[in-house]
């Protein structure tokens, strides 16, 4: 009894240091302790079941050379089979609080795996939005160079003004901007009039 108090203290101290949070990263030294502790248990348990066993089937038969009469020797069985019963139900209650603890534990572990990959996914999106962003501010300026080429007077190209790349450009690079930042909220007055003018 005084062992599986012990046990039954020693698995409560894990249960207490254990949060229901996720917040404390996975401790594979207490599911190794939850572990052993079962595993005693369970032959514990085992062995208790078997004694009670050969109570049942009565292989403490009195003695004859004892002076103990057949009511004490009933009484003393029965109460070894309570104190059997007693230690059964204790080993099991702690083979369970062992148990619920190793489940808690990798549920914990479960759940800061879980609000470690939002927080990745978080910083993937950020960083998509990011690229995105850039890649439509330089997608109409490259656009329009490679669309214009070198083919301006001031670098002594072509016919045309420095002037016509700076009117095209700066419209387009405007667009780009609204679309990247307020397209959830142009989009559906967009859509509207798409319907009016093909409807």
């Amino acid at each position: 009894m005084q062992y599986l108090n012990m046990l039954r203290r020693f698995i409560s101290d894990i249960h207490a240091r254990t949060p229901p949070t996720g917040t404390r990263p996975l401790n594979m030294e207490d599911i190794l302790h939850f572990d052993y502790a079962r595993s005693i248990l369970v032959r514990w348990s085992a062995h208790f079941a078997d004694l009670l066993e050969n109570l049942d089937r009565g292989v403490l038969a009195p003695a004859t050379a004892c002076e103990i009469t057949t009511a004490d020797h009933q009484d003393l069985v029965a109460s070894l089979e309570r104190d059997l019963k007693f230690l059964q139900r204790e080993a099991r209650t702690i083979v369970e609080l062992c148990d619920s603890g190793k489940t808690t534990i990798l549920s914990n572990f479960s759940i800061s795996e879980s609000k470690r990959a939002a927080e990745e996914s978080q910083l993937v999106t950020q960083l998509t939005k990011a690229t995105s962003r850039i890649t439509f501010i330089f997608l109409p300026i490259s656009f329009v160079t490679s669309a214009f080429g070198m083919n301006f007077k001031q670098f002594g190209q072509g016919p045309l003004s420095i002037t016509i790349w700076v009117a095209v450009t700066i419209p387009l690079l405007t667009l780009s901007v609204v679309l990247v930042e307020w397209g959830v909220h142009v989009a559906p007055y967009f859509r509207r009039l798409w319907a009016k003018v093909l409807g």
